[in-house]
């Protein structure tokens, strides 16, 4: 049960992560959507949507591995 409940978390994570890569999230959570360091080395325009956007994809593909294996 407990797995579920993270994967569901997770899943939402992910979703709002690909959200925010369009648009900027508010400011309270902001700390919550941080790119992974590596996106530095982008033009700062595309730091954050190209990391946002990576990191939802990234998320999203763990969850349906980890849902398809607890099922």
């Amino acid at each position: 049960m407990v797995q579920w409940i993270f994967i569901g978390v997770m899943g939402l994570w992910s979703v709002l992560m690909l959200l925010f890569a369009f648009k900027e999230p508010p400011e309270r959570m902001r700390h919550f959507f941080r790119v992974p360091a590596i996106f530095v080395f982008l033009p700062e325009k595309w730091v954050m949507p190209v990391g946002r956007l990576f990191a939802g994809l990234l998320g999203l593909g763990f969850t349906g591995f980890l849902a398809s294996r607890l099922l």
